[in-house]
């Protein structure tokens, strides 16, 4: 089992949601990208596979991901 953590585009910003906990809203992509990276860090370092996605919309099947092993 893995833990997700979705960034997706919210009007004029960037949001990291994992489940239902918002990490966060961020004037660029790849500030939202690294804010989900040190979350995804720290839950690997709990045990647990951690991907960090982005998604094109918020609730879109299609992303690109980077996995935390």
């Amino acid at each position: 089992m893995h833990t997700n953590f979705d960034i997706f585009p919210d009007g004029t910003a960037w949001v990291v949601r994992c489940q239902s906990a918002e990490y966060g809203r961020y004037i660029s992509q790849i500030q939202a990208f690294n804010a989900a990276v040190v979350e995804a860090r720290k839950t690997k370092f709990n045990g647990r596979l951690a991907h960090v996605r982005v998604m094109r919309e918020q609730g879109s099947a299609q992303a690109d991901f980077v996995s935390l092993l």
